[in-house]
């Protein structure tokens, strides 16, 4: 059952519980700014089916000895009452509730105890659920992927759920998963995976080059788009680096990795990938040859294909050097290339991750954005960081 409560008197809102009765508060939705309403969504078990409306009877037909109505602190400051909907247990901002018709993947919040009869309830009603679960105190998350009336058949057929959200962005569920399971969502999304046109533009990394076998990644990064500074070094990524440059290009590639992981249908990858290892497998670099490196690995992508449009992302640093701010060798090297040796008249575009510095609590992470051929002009942008 839903109420709408005076915000005024949101005090009254925990009176609408009844433990003993079993009636439960299940969710109390954000209120928007301005708003003069709280809902409150309860949830009734049949045996007290007839609480509230004994509740209202005794406010009509009672009195305390004080000589007011029965009740007068609940019943008064309800405005409205009626059958809870799918919008009355939505927990989130109302911006994000669905459209009504959009098939999405809900956080489906269930009462403790009751997880094993929802999952029948939506196993008899053909309605698709994740096998994970979270588990809190009272609570278990399990995703259930449906529209808005999909939903509602499951309030109508389980006194299980106690309030929705919309999946977000979080990654603990796959990161709770175990590897087994991990690699059968991996194959999901593999098998649903669009190579990019053969005229896309290309993401180039100079890092510790990529492990072009990880299924997730291989889509769009052919054997040719890897090259090397150093040709004995391989173009694999390396374990003396963490990984770094696959993850990296995991990032460039997906952004977002769990929302392809979970929608419907086929992923489009709308860029290839290039990588160029500008890192050796064991050890550093001469810090000298810093900017020789990263032309020459630049110009040997563009040289494997003059005609390809791409962004250069360069997300390594170095501690050697530091001068407060100032230009180093490094950073004037790679203002220097900007204009390409392969494309004559063309200027390339240069991401570089560029310092890390602290401001009060706060890291920021600054990156540079070369983009002016002839002066070598740069933008520099802040990400405030916890």
């Amino acid at each position: 059952m839903q109420f709408d409560i005076p915000a005024a008197e949101r005090g009254a809102v925990e009176a609408l519980e009844n433990k003993p009765a079993g009636i439960e508060l299940v969710a109390v939705p954000q209120v928007a700014a301005g708003e003069e309403s709280i809902t409150a969504t309860v949830f009734v078990p049949e045996r007290s089916v007839e609480f509230y409306s004994k509740k209202v009877d005794a406010y009509r037909n009672e009195e305390t000895k004080a000589g007011r109505p029965k009740n007068q602190n609940l019943i008064a400051r309800i405005e409205d009452v009626r059958l809870a909907a799918v919008r009355s247990l939505f927990t989130d901002t109302p911006d994000l509730y669905p459209q009504p018709d959009l098939a999405v993947w809900w956080e489906v919040w269930i009462r403790d105890g009751k997880l094993a009869s929802f999952r029948t309830v939506a196993e008899r009603l053909n309605i698709p659920l994740k096998d994970h679960a979270i588990r809190f105190p009272e609570r278990d998350v399990v995703l259930a992927h449906g529209t808005e009336a999909i939903i509602a058949r499951l309030l109508i057929n389980s006194d299980a759920v106690a309030e929705l959200r919309l999946a977000k962005d979080t990654p603990s569920t796959f990161l709770e998963m175990g590897a087994a399971e991990q690699v059968e969502w991996a194959e999901d999304l593999v098998d649903r995976l669009v190579a990019p046109n053969a005229l896309a533009p290309a993401i180039c990394l100079l890092d510790s080059g990529a492990t072009r076998e990880h299924p997730l990644i291989a889509p769009a990064l052919p054997a040719a788009h890897q090259h090397a500074y150093d040709n004995n070094w391989g173009v694999g990524d390396s374990q003396f680096w963490n990984g770094h440059g696959t993850s990296m290009a995991g990032v460039a590639l997906y952004g977002d990795l769990q929302q392809a992981l979970t929608q419907q249908g086929a992923v489009e990858l709308s860029y290839w990938l290039e990588t160029i290892k500008i890192l050796p497998p064991n050890g550093g670099n001469d810090p000298l040859l810093y900017g020789a490196i990263t032309e020459t690995g630049m110009t040997k992508a563009e040289a494997s294909a003059p005609l390809r449009k791409r962004v250069f992302c360069m997300a390594v640093t170095s501690e050697i050097g530091l001068a407060r701010g100032r230009p180093s060798s490094w950073s004037a090297a790679a203002g220097a290339v900007l204009p390409s040796s392969i494309r004559p008249n063309s200027c390339r575009n240069i991401t570089v991750s560029a310092s890390a510095t602290t401001c009060g609590a706060h890291q920021l992470s600054v990156s540079v954005r070369w983009q002016n051929c002839s002066t070598g002009g740069s933008t520099i942008s802040c990400d405030r960081k916890r």
